[in-house]
């Protein structure tokens, strides 16, 4: 994505209908912890990042997939599985 970001696919289901768990996993430019006016990093390990996901189900030729304003984008996925 050239921000440091990252999109993983993961198959949930390779029967009929075939599902995806499509992921936005968030590495750079994160929130931080906020306590008593004091912020800090959140904990997150170094290989890891804050995900926001969307579900996709494959019925045949047609997809459906719900909506994460903050999430990857559908269409994507057809980049992310080249």
């Amino acid at each position: 994505m050239g921000d440091g970001n990252i999109t993983l696919a993961v198959p949930k289901s390779i029967e009929f209908p075939q599902k995806v768990l499509y992921v936005l996993s968030r590495r750079n430019n994160l929130p931080e912890l906020e306590r008593k006016g004091n912020m800090s990093p959140l904990p997150i390990p170094i290989d890891s990042g804050l995900g926001k996901k969307i579900d996709v189900v494959f019925f045949g030729r047609y997809a459906a997939a719900n909506f994460n304003f903050y999430g990857p984008r559908a269409t994507g996925l057809a980049t992310t599985s080249r």
